[in-house]
């Protein structure tokens, strides 16, 4: 899923993937918007929604490939999780932008 952000005359988009892969494996602007309590098809590390620049998206879920950790991305990601609405990602971002997430 891909999310487009417009702010002035700023434009990005970014890109949403479900991982268990640990943070150090994250780069290029890739942070987590939600953490989970549960992993991902019975590995050891819980899951993360993160969302990354789509510039680098290709670098990045090719490094989380490459310690074989499990990575849901625009594939699979809407039919595995399709719990969540589009707004509810965005709003996620949004706080986690504004710093204001747990406030």
């Amino acid at each position: 899923m891909k999310i487009k952000i417009q702010l002035g005359s700023f434009e990005t988009e970014l890109v949403l993937a479900l991982t268990d892969a640990p943070v150090n494996y994250d780069g290029f602007h890739t942070f987590t918007l939600q953490q989970f309590d549960y992993p991902l098809g019975g590995t050891k590390n819980n899951a993360r929604l993160v969302a990354m620049r789509s510039e680098h998206a290709t670098w990045q879920l090719g490094r989380y490939h490459s310690g074989w950790n499990v990575t849901l991305n625009e594939e699979n990601f809407d039919k595995e999780f399709s719990h969540f609405t589009e707004r509810e990602l965005i709003d996620m971002l949004w706080l986690r932008i504004t710093g204001l997430e747990g406030k």
